[in-house]
């Protein structure tokens, strides 16, 4: 298995919504000890809980507009 295919695979399984870093991921780390340590260390991340830094951010669709008026005297 390509070292793309198994960090797709992984994150498919663990966090769908990041999938889209597996090609970076990949792109990056081209030896085979880089990629074990790769590996490892996405193991650890995601059996202690996942990433802490995850900020959700609505979407463009989801903001609700809000009315302004504006009185003059």
């Amino acid at each position: 298995m390509s070292f793309y295919k198994e960090v797709r695979t992984f994150f498919l399984k663990n966090d769908p919504g990041r999938v889209r870093l597996a090609k970076k991921i990949a792109a990056n780390f081209k030896t085979k000890s880089a990629q074990k340590i790769v590996m490892k260390r996405l193991v650890e991340v995601y059996r202690s809980g996942g990433p802490a830094n995850i900020k959700i951010i609505p979407s463009v669709t989801e903001t609700p507009k809000v009315a302004v008026s504006v009185e003059e005297e």
